[in-house]
């Protein structure tokens, strides 16, 4: 079962490359692949993913999204606490989507609980 699974996070990886190919300012394509990466436990992939994002994006929105996965990415790659504090640092104001808020609050304390 997990290979089953594995794989398909591997396909859909090619997919969003390809999307990202396609349209290389189509962030959510960039999001969406870090997430897959770091499913597959591959965080440093999925950072470079989200930083090479932030190298094009010129969104205030979608740049703080990637900020918040590369808290969450930094902090589950070994509980690296100074990236995952700055990035989720510099997240907060996705704070103001009540879609978002859960999301955010929850991995601010977890990484306040490990971190401070």
């Amino acid at each position: 079962m997990l290979d089953l699974i594995e794989k398909k996070y591997k396909k859909a990886l090619i997919y969003f490359q390809k999307g990202i190919d396609a349209d290389n300012t189509y962030w959510p394509s960039y999001i969406n692949k870090a997430r897959t990466e770091y499913s597959l436990s591959n965080y440093n992939e999925g950072i470079a993913t989200l930083k090479t994002m932030l190298g094009i994006c010129d969104s205030k929105y979608w740049i703080s999204y990637a900020k918040l996965y590369l808290a969450l990415g930094y902090f589950n790659n070994g509980n690296n606490c100074e990236e995952a504090i700055k990035y989720i640092n510099q997240s907060k104001s996705l704070k103001m989507y009540p879609e978002l808020l859960n999301q955010i609050i929850s991995l601010e304390e977890k990484i306040n609980k490990a971190c401070i």
